[in-house]
């Protein structure tokens, strides 16, 4: 597996986790590929956490057209946290 497979394996992992639409494993990852693409280009331009919570935070509620709430926002944060702490792995 090259760099940027291993970058976006990671990267759909994380993903699988955050699931606004409660997809769930194996087809978590069809569905939120192309999201799991441009975070790692957003990775690889040095984001930060809070644009990256920003970035899921719209995801969730334009492009999914889903409601926000305190606790769906906290969830957004938690997985930018994560997306940062592992950008060294997820860097290709």
């Amino acid at each position: 597996m090259n760099d940027k497979n291993q970058a976006l394996s990671k990267v759909l992992d994380i993903l699988s986790d955050w699931d606004p639409i409660g997809v769930g494993g194996e087809f978590s990852d069809d569905e939120y590929r192309r999201y799991a693409i441009r975070i790692v280009r957003m990775m690889e331009q040095g984001c930060d956490q809070y644009r990256l919570k920003q970035w899921l935070g719209d995801i969730r509620t334009v492009a999914m057209g889903l409601l926000d709430s305190r606790a769906a926002s906290e969830i957004d944060r938690d997985v930018a946290r994560r997306l940062i702490e592992t950008r060294d792995e997820i860097q290709p």
